[in-house]
C-alpha cells in the first residue's frame, strides 16, 4: 500500500467510473485496476462492487476511505511543510 493506491481509491470513490479516474490520474484504467485489486487482496476485503452509477464503496470501501482521506490529507500536509518549513 502506498500514497498512490489511496489516492487512486479516494478518486474512483469521487468519479465512480475507471476511465474517468485513468485520465484524471494519467494512468491506464487496466492500473486503477491493479491497484484496487491489489489493496483488496491485501486487506482481504472487497473495497468497491460496480453498479449502475459505476463504483460503489462497500461498507468497508466507506471506512477505507474516510481514513484514506485523512491519510492523504497528512501527506500532502507533511509535503508542504517540508518544502516550505517557514
Amino acid at each position: 500500500m502506498n500514497i498512490r493506491f489511496l489516492e487512486t481509491v479516494l478518486w474512483l470513490a469521487k468519479l465512480r467510473t475507471l476511465k474517468a479516474t485513468a485520465e484524471q490520474l494519467c494512468i491506464t484504467h487496466t492500473a486503477i485496476s491493479s491497484r484496487i485489486a491489489a489493496l483488496e487482496q491485501d486487506l482481504g476485503v472487497k473495497l468497491f462492487e460496480k453498479s449502475d452509477q459505476g463504483f460503489e464503496p462497500t461498507p468497508n470501501g466507506v471506512k477505507f476511505i474516510e481514513e484514506a482521506g485523512r491519510i492523504v490529507e497528512s501527506y500532502h500536509k507533511l509535503r508542504r511543510v517540508m518544502l516550505d518549513p517557514s
